[in-house]
């Protein structure tokens, strides 16, 4: 009898209890929160070495004894270029080295005078957008001028703008244009200084590693 007692009771108290949590409320669980992927910036950061084709104008002053204003004729040629990138958010900077062939640019109205090459080094910094960089640069440019048989080095600074296409991670082409304002001695005649204005137009390619 006490046994049956026991297991009634048992039974009732179970039953009390699922009734009683079959009345609690459902537990609500907070809703998801949807957090948007961060966008991955491209990345130009590491060095490249690149090969190009340019034209070339420009134009040149010669000082008292015999002075006068001359223009450069139009000429084309190859050049090649390093550098190196770093990046900073969307802000891209470093430093390269070019070395371009003139084409031997003939001086219009001065038998045997000529722009023979121009090395520059300068600083660059852009802004990229994707896989797009548009920048600016400036330096050291100094390049080699012949007249009368002889030659000599006019130096100054340069100046330009830029753009720049990553067409995959290790190959980019791009489009740039460089002034430069170079002055020197004249190698034929003495005590004449040159100034010049020398521009240059390039279609770029570029290997990146």
């Amino acid at each position: 009898m006490k046994t049956l007692i026991l297991s009634t009771s048992i039974l009732a108290l179970t039953g009390a209890t699922a009734f009683a949590g079959g009345t609690a409320d459902p537990v609500q669980e907070p809703a998801p929160v949807y957090t948007a992927p961060t966008p991955q910036l491209t990345d130009w950061t590491g060095g490249y070495v690149g090969l190009g084709y340019s034209m070339y104008s420009g134009d040149l002053d010669y000082s008292n004894p015999g002075g006068g204003s001359f223009d450069l004729d139009d000429s084309n040629g190859a050049n090649i270029f390093g550098g190196y990138l770093f990046q900073s958010g969307n802000i891209v900077y470093g430093g390269e080295l070019a070395y371009y062939d003139t084409g031997d640019q003939n001086v219009e109205g001065v038998a045997g005078a000529s722009m023979d090459n121009v090395l520059d080094l300068s600083g660059r910094v852009g802004y990229a957008i994707d896989n797009v960089q548009f920048y600016a640069l400036a330096g050291y440019s100094m390049g080699e001028f012949s007249q009368g048989g002889a030659d000599e080095d006019l130096d100054g600074w340069n100046y330009g703008l830029g753009v720049e296409y990553l067409v995959s991670d290790q190959f980019s082409v791009g489009l740039q244009y460089t002034g430069r304002e170079l002055e020197g001695d004249n190698p034929a005649v003495a005590g004449q200084e040159i100034d010049m204005n020398h521009n240059s137009v390039s279609l770029r390619a570029a290997f990146r590693f």
